[in-house]
C-alpha cells in the first residue's frame, strides 16, 4: 500500500503488485483486499524490476546509449512488465 506520490506508479501496479491510496479510507479499502493479490506474481515483477542484476542491466543499458549519443530516449519497459500491469485478479 503506498500514498500517492509522485514515484509511486513507478513501484506499484495498482491492483497487481500493491495498491495506491488517496487518504485513510482508501488505505482501509484496500486492506481489505490484499488477499487477491497474487503473491508470486508480485515476486515476479519484483525480480524484474529490482534484482540487483537487473538495476546494473539498465545502467549499462543507459551508459551504451550516453556513449551512442541516445541518452534522450527512454528505457524500454521488458514485455513481462507490460503484461503483468494489465494483469486481472481473479
Amino acid at each position: 500500500m503506498q500514498y500517492v506520490t509522485v514515484q509511486c506508479s513507478e513501484v506499484i501496479d495498482e491492483g497487481v503488485t500493491g495498491f495506491i491510496v488517496d487518504d485513510e479510507t482508501t488505505a482501509v479499502s484496500a486492506v481489505e483486499q490484499l488477499e487477491l493479490l497474487d503473491r508470486r506474481l508480485i515476486r515476479t515483477v519484483f525480480e524484474q524490476r529490482f534484482t540487483a542484476r537487473r538495476m546494473a542491466e539498465d545502467y549499462v543499458r543507459l551508459y551504451r546509449r550516453l556513449r551512442e549519443g541516445q541518452a534522450h530516449a527512454p528505457l524500454p519497459m521488458p514485455a513481462v512488465l507490460l503484461s503483468f500491469s494489465r494483469a486481472k485478479n481473479p
